[in-house]
């Protein structure tokens, strides 16, 4: 049975009490033998979630279900669907396949990297980034646990005293607290998750790229509370980086006078965008600090013509053959925003592409989104490809999806064609 073909069953239904043993016996010993020699055969309480898988359909990644117990078999594996092999088992949480917490699988556009995550409450309790090189696993970074590592110390360090209070105040919080206080680690370029509702419900966010920016936010008093002892109160930030080799550098560290307006982990949206007023920023040689080179563009394989203009459609005379349907028009010497590169491009399984703007172009759109919201835009490709759409909803995070789900297949496929995809 292949990876891709794991079904959640029961394969024990309809068994005497002394064949399920025994068979239960045996499936042990396999799943023993299957993880010793690398070889990802598991049980049927694993499946392989579509939003898993990665660009190029090779590799995906296993979740068992809420309801497994067979001993000797691991949590998430990493592995190579068409010959079932183990590329790696994810050290950190196990996601199961029907919890209520969202999931997110983010991949780079050459494969090569795998961002795990698993939404709790208070912050992910699952974020791992995977390296893959000629289908092996050099390293993996569980980016959670440093983050809380790395902000714990220095917060520690520059606040000994509340620390202590603090520490003192939130003790018997639990495991999912360290030392009591809640740490948020976000990574860069994501899109907010929330409890879904819905365990089937994974998502996919913008593409990872090293060097690849995190963000740590911590504070012992998550519910704001009113009455809370002054000297237990207790906040910090920290920025770090994953370099392209794999290591992880703290950019920067600071105390802050107060607590984020929400430490609610879908209330965080932007990665290193400091929101520390001014008074709160650190004096020179207070901390280290320096600037994260940003990323280059990703442009089309012929750059002779913007990839895509929005404009504004003012109506149109209506159409005598269609009289009860609107017509719209647009001035094309009046682009209100022309995307010449994008920071990354996604061509998605389901014919779709996902785009992520650059910094420019990502305020931009926000500004767009926000003035248009209800009302309607139009997507123009290269004079080849014209599109509209209605503004639902802002959107500041720079992501940009065209499919047929959203009813804008033509322009996915013709950035498929610009971008060689």
């Amino acid at each position: 049975m292949t990876a891709a073909a794991i079904k959640s069953q029961n394969c024990f239904a309809g068994l005497t009490a002394t064949h399920a043993q025994r068979l239960r016996f045996l499936s042990v010993f396999l799943a023993a033998f299957l993880v010793k020699s690398a070889i990802a055969s598991p049980p049927p309480s694993f499946s392989l979630p579509d939003f898993t898988v990665s660009p190029d359909h090779r590799y995906g990644i296993l979740l068992p279900e809420e309801d497994h117990s067979l001993p000797n078999v691991p949590g998430n594996q990493l592995v190579e669907i068409a010959t079932d092999r183990v590329i790696t088992t994810i050290k950190a949480q196990t996601g199961l396949s029907d919890d209520e917490d969202s999931k997110t699988v983010r991949w780079s556009n050459d494969n090569s990297l795998c961002l795990w995550e698993v939404e709790g409450r208070w912050s992910p309790r699952i974020l791992v980034l995977i390296k893959i090189e000629d289908g092996k696993c050099p390293w993996q970074i569980d980016l959670l646990k440093i983050g809380q590592q790395e902000i714990l110390a220095r917060t520690r360090k520059a606040a000994p005293g509340k620390y202590a209070a603090a520490k003192q105040q939130n003790k018997g919080n639990g495991t999912a607290f360290p030392d009591g206080f809640t740490v948020n680690v976000r990574v860069e370029g994501e899109i907010q998750n929330v409890r879904s509702g819905n365990p089937e419900a994974g998502l996919k966010g913008p593409p990872v790229a090293l060097p690849l920016k995190f963000h740590a936010e911590l504070t012992s008093n998550p519910k704001q509370i009113e009455r809370w002892p002054k000297e237990a109160q207790l906040d910090s930030a920290l920025d770090g980086l994953v370099t392209v080799d794999g290591k992880v550098t703290v950019t920067r560290f600071r105390l802050r006078g107060k607590p984020y307006p929400s430490a609610l982990s879908g209330s965080w949206s932007e990665l290193a965008e400091s929101r520390t007023e001014e008074s709160e920023r650190p004096r020179q040689g207070q901390v280290d600090h320096y600037k994260v080179p940003a990323a280059s563009d990703v442009r089309p394989l012929d750059s002779s013509s913007p990839v895509l203009q929005n404009f504004a459609p003012p109506p149109a005379a209506p159409n005598p053959a269609t009289p009860n349907a609107p017509s719209f028009g647009f001035d094309p010497r009046k682009p209100l925003l022309t995307i010449t590169s994008v920071r990354n491009f996604t061509a998605n399984p389901d014919g779709g592409v996902t785009l992520v703007l650059n910094e420019k172009d990502k305020n931009r759109w926000s500004e767009l989104t926000h003035e248009f919201e209800g009302k309607m835009l139009i997507s123009v490709g290269s004079n080849e490809v014209t599109g509209i759409a209605k503004i639902t909803s802002p959107t500041d995070n720079g992501i940009i999806e065209f499919s047929e789900a959203h009813y804008s297949g033509n322009i996915a496929k013709y950035l498929r064609r610009r971008f060689g995809k």
